[in-house]
């Protein structure tokens, strides 16, 4: 079976909650949304294409009870569900990873790019700022840490209020 036909699958899957299986390639890059009251030979052609064949939708069913376990077995051996669901186990891991790179992102950041930033902005700031940002970079290694540059930021604009506050109440 193709990674493209298995993620297609997986993605029948999220969107239908529906199992299906079938023979060939399907025509589409994307799921389609539900239709409303749509049939299964309509929704098989929408979603799968006319080059599609052997298309085997799998659901929770109840077996005749006199059904021996063995030919239960032999029927869900036939089923997809392995695949399925360990390609959604890899989906889901892609997507906490790709959650945390974005986390890390805003944990830290490359020391050139506030180089970059400060340099750009040079002509329009003031130069106490310019002198701030400089000796938080001359201590910053080659990531700047977020949360250390916003507590800097904080400290010393509360200590810049602080002396303002002060030097207003003495005149």
């Amino acid at each position: 079976m193709t990674l493209k036909k298995e993620n297609y699958r997986n993605r029948i899957l999220k969107t239908y909650s529906i199992i299906v299986d079938f023979d060939g390639e399907p025509r589409r890059e994307n799921v389609p949304s539900p239709v409303e009251g749509e049939t299964f030979k309509h929704w098989r052609l929408r979603v799968l294409g006319d080059q599609v064949t052997n298309v085997t939708i799998h659901g929770p069913w109840e077996p005749p009870p006199q059904t021996r376990i063995s030919t239960i077995q032999r029927w869900s051996k036939d089923l997809p569900l392995e695949k399925t669901f360990k390609a959604l186990i890899a989906d889901k891991k892609k997507a906490v990873k790709e959650t945390e790179a974005v986390k890390r992102a805003y944990v830290s950041f490359p020391k050139e790019s506030l180089e970059d930033l400060i340099d750009e902005l040079a002509d329009s700031t003031e130069p106490a700022v310019l002198e701030f940002f400089q000796e938080f970079l001359d201590k910053t290694l080659s990531e700047v840490d977020t949360e250390e540059l916003l507590r800097c930021l904080i400290q010393r604009f509360n200590d810049n209020s602080r002396s303002l506050r002060a030097a207003r109440g003495k005149g």
